[in-house]
């Protein structure tokens, strides 16, 4: 931060973090200027850039962990974060990996990141970026529905009653390209750019496995 001018530093706060200590309390909810925000951990608020040189934080401490959904770790710099329905969209600035994590309840989808895995014990998404990215956390309208895994980019969704589109991205990952969910739901089939692949249960989750592919291509999961 030594480079950066006094009067212009609060634009480059966003990823660092006040912390609350000397209470068995964890943090509930975070207002920043009278808006809340939606970055935070049981005892550190993740800054956004700020937008003036002088800013008033609320912290409100409650009895147990929030899962309502939240951004709870990230590795870099985050410009911002907003809310925008049942969704979180966050501004990621990284000229290399960035990991974060999001808090939430299974039933959400990181699109724009380029892999992420489910910790069910934590109840968490964790997912990394290799360059600056606006993430979406979304949250699925299929009930039942639950993304575990994928080193894959998905770049966007679209569901009906009948089936679930994903439009992905290839990825420079040298690894095979794998998609892991789990549905209460029974499965007709699986497209990938138009040709059928094979369905791999194992127990009560189901793994697709991707050929490796240049651009964007579509993703079709048909339900009964």
């Amino acid at each position: 931060m030594s480079s950066v001018k006094l009067d212009s530093v609060f634009q480059f706060t966003g990823g660092m973090a006040v912390r609350i200590n000397n209470t068995n309390r964890y943090i509930d909810r975070v207002f920043i200027n009278g808006n809340e925000h939606f970055a935070f951990n049981d005892e550190l608020v993740i800054l956004p850039n700020l937008t003036g040189t002088k800013t008033d934080i609320k912290i409100v401490l409650g009895n147990s962990e929030n899962i309502v959904p939240h951004l709870s770790y990230i590795s870099k710099r985050m410009n911002s974060i907003i809310k925008k329905g049942n969704d979180l969209f966050v501004d990621v600035s990284t000229l290399s990996k960035a990991k974060f994590n999001f808090k939430a309840s299974t039933g959400y989808l990181p699109i724009n990141s380029d892999g992420f895995n489910y910790n069910n014990m934590k109840q968490e998404y964790n997912c990394f970026v290799n360059s600056n990215r606006t993430i979406e956390l979304s949250k699925l309208k299929s009930e039942g529905m639950s993304f575990i895994s994928s080193n894959i980019r998905i770049n966007n969704i679209s569901e009906n009653d009948k089936c679930i589109s994903l439009q992905l991205q290839d990825s420079y990952d040298k690894s095979p390209n794998q998609l892991v969910f789990s549905t209460g739901r029974n499965i007709q089939s699986i497209l990938f750019d138009n040709k059928q692949i094979a369905l791999n249960p194992e127990q009560d989750k189901y793994l697709i496995n991707v050929e490796k592919f240049e651009g964007e291509k579509q993703l079709i999961i048909n339900f009964d």
